[in-house]
């Protein structure tokens, strides 16, 4: 690497490194979005369960796990997420028996495993059973919210 490139990304890096040291913080602003990394969450997700950060649902089930050491605003955030996530589940359940036995019968409630069973199978499923799952990237306690239950 020659000096005039290693300068010029030294420069873009302290430049990138601004905002942060000048706002007084001492790493990224936290991310933004619906996962419970992000947002209300961050600050607990990065202090307690960010050895398993990039796993799916086991962000939730460990700020679970801790669900006592947690922050009150990301503690609200994750008995809501949970009671939704309990709710999907026992529409999955109810309206894809039949697919769960035959593609999924491994596969336990909790976490958005059922969900993800069943969604490589999704052209094969009822149509009770397609309805049933939440829309992509909003499963359960992977990674978001579903659709409301009925």
């Amino acid at each position: 690497m020659t000096a005039a490139v290693r300068t010029a990304a030294c420069l873009t890096l302290a430049l990138c490194l601004v905002p942060w040291t000048a706002s007084g913080q001492d790493q990224p602003p936290p991310p933004r979005g619906p996962g419970p990394g992000g947002g209300v969450c961050h600050a607990d997700v990065m202090r307690l369960c960010s050895a398993v950060r990039g796993q799916p649902g086991a962000v939730a089930s460990c700020l679970a796990e801790h669900k006592d050491e947690l922050s009150e605003a990301c503690q609200a955030q994750v008995e809501q997420r949970s009671a939704q996530g309990q709710r999907i589940g026992r529409r999955i359940q109810q309206s894809c028996a039949d697919e769960l036995a035959r593609y999924c019968p491994e596969a336990r409630p909790g976490g958005g495993g059922l969900g993800r069973c069943l969604r490589p199978h999704e052209a094969d499923l009822s149509e009770a059973c397609r309805a049933a799952l939440p829309e992509r990237g909003q499963g359960g306690r992977g990674g978001g919210r579903g659709r409301p239950a009925p």
